[in-house]
């Protein structure tokens, strides 16, 4: 069970994302033989890229949107800490909640976590 702040980002414990979703990527150099088949050569196996959607307020926007500048951080998932960058792709407002007293509104935050 994943439970309550199970992600962290450089020791911080974050928000739960609302989505969440880890895809893999292989990759290989693939050079054909002259019998035609494939010679492949595999450099690395199943990087992992983190896809998160986070609702939040614009307090906790700010405070997460600040690690998508630094060059690599360090994500926590599962007890197994991460190397990798944190990169920002939209946050789209929710409308009329700029009326909200203690915040600038809501968001709907996605970011990109890139293993190393």
């Amino acid at each position: 069970m994943l439970g309550n702040n199970y992600l962290q980002i450089n020791n911080v414990k974050i928000p739960n994302p609302q989505k969440f979703d880890i895809s893999y990527t292989t990759t290989e150099k693939v050079k054909t033989s002259e019998a035609g088949s494939d010679v492949v050569i595999p450099t690395r196996y199943n990087k992992r890229t983190f896809s998160m959607s986070f609702q939040v307020t614009s307090s906790w926007k700010d405070k997460l949107l600040v690690y998508t500048t630094r060059p690599t951080i360090t994500l926590k998932y599962k007890n197994e800490s991460i190397v990798g960058r944190l990169r920002a792709d939209k946050s789209p407002l929710k409308e009329g909640s700029e009326f909200i007293e203690g915040t600038d509104g809501l968001y709907t935050l996605s970011l990109k976590f890139f293993e190393k």
